[in-house]
């Protein structure tokens, strides 16, 4: 009889004691008051300090000083660097509660610019959309009309002729996209170039970045001077007028930013490969299909980019510093039938390398105002009214 009465003491102690802890529990869950969506952003965002406003105003001048470059294998020849006359852009963007409005005007070259240099008929358009941890970039790109930049610094003679370092036929266009993932929570790529928030200290991340581009060369007459047929022969043999590649490509890195109370500077670099079809048009060879011109190449791929910016609550700007390289090589071999009665022989020393340097910088300054309520805040004022 003793045995079960101690057994049930037992149970009833149990029980008291489980219902005692559920109780404290509870109490402790109702204590403790229940976090935002924003409040719990910022208590696992340590290193990030938002910037809620509802209107922005940023004036902006932005340059596009791209450079194609053709140089010789064999290094025995100066680089050739043809560049666009284009004198960059201005305009703005406006910031209207969720709305973002975008207007950059090209600004027209100099008559005189226009005389020494030539025209050129240009398109430059760019989506970016950046997040945090994760940029996406669409561009596409089409300017036709270049000048040799580096005149003076190859054998040309003679040079008195302005056109002759004119190539308005000259045509590179090109379509792309890539994708840029940060992976460090401490590091936010917006602090430094869209400067929708800030970084309380420095932190860094390494970086990936997957993209794909599509390249046109094409040009009617010769671009090589004639001081340097014999270094780039493919590219001056009668009828071979175009080149088509598409690369796509992986690149890793890395982004650090160094901050300073508002102020920062943050550097990325990415470094990779990519897979390359290429492919050449040739009107006159005995064979001119496209298909038996492919050749499949593995390019190096480089970017770089970095924003030195200030970047307070109500007032920001920044200068933008960045480049991208594109480029193949073509390597002909063997020999070639230029017509019926006519053959060229090419070797190693013929290999030609196509390089598109992708050189932009951006100035700009702004004003913020108009604090953004939360949704928790917004409740809480539709509560009160009630």
């Amino acid at each position: 009889m003793s045995f079960v009465r101690c057994f049930l003491l037992s149970v009833i102690i149990s029980l008291s004691f489980s219902v005692i802890a559920q109780e404290s529990e509870k109490k402790k869950k109702e204590e403790k008051p229940k976090l935002t969506k924003e409040e719990k952003k910022k208590k696992r965002l340590k290193n990030i300090h938002f910037i809620n406003k509802n209107f922005m105003v940023r004036p902006a001048y932005s340059l596009q000083s791209n450079n194609l470059q053709i140089r010789d294998k064999a290094g025995a020849g100066t680089p050739l660097n043809y560049r666009p006359n284009v004198w960059g852009s201005a305009g703005g963007q406006i910031k209207l509660g969720g709305v973002v409005l975008t207007y950059m005007y090209r600004l027209p070259a100099s008559e005189e610019r226009t005389t020494n240099l030539g025209e050129t008929n240009y398109q430059n358009i760019g989506i970016n959309i950046q997040t945090r941890y994760i940029g996406l970039n669409f561009d596409y790109i089409n300017y036709k009309g270049f000048y040799l930049a580096n005149a003076d610094d190859t054998p040309i003679l003679p040079i008195t002729d302005g056109a002759r370092t004119q190539l308005p036929d000259l045509n590179y266009y090109s379509i792309g996209f890539h994708t840029t993932v940060a992976f460090k929570k401490d590091f936010s790529i917006n602090a430094g170039f869209s400067q929708t928030e800030r970084m309380k200290k420095s932190a860094g991340s390494f970086m990936l970045r997957v993209g794909d581009r599509y390249t046109q060369i094409k040009y009617e007459s010769a671009i090589i001077p004639e001081s340097h047929y014999l270094l780039h022969r493919k590219l001056c043999e009668p009828g071979f007028n175009k080149i088509t590649y598409n690369t796509t490509y992986l690149a890793l890195g890395a982004g650090y930013s160094w901050v300073k109370g508002y102020f920062s500077f943050t550097p990325i670099i990415l470094v990779g490969a990519g897979i390359q079809l290429l492919g050449y048009e040739e009107h006159t060879r005995s064979n001119p299909s496209f298909l038996n011109n492919a050749h499949l190449k593995l390019p190096f791929y480089f970017a770089y980019k970095n924003a030195i910016s200030y970047n307070q609550d109500n007032f920001f700007m920044r200068v933008v510093w960045s480049a991208e390289m594109d480029r193949t090589q073509i390597k002909p071999k063997g020999v070639y039938k230029i017509n019926t009665t006519e053959e060229i022989s090419y070797s190693y020393s013929d290999n030609s390398t196509l390089s598109m340097f992708y050189l932009n910088g951006e100035v700009s300054m702004g004003v913020r105002f108009g604090e953004k309520k939360t949704k928790a805040e917004k409740k809480a004022k539709k509560a009160s009214k009630k």
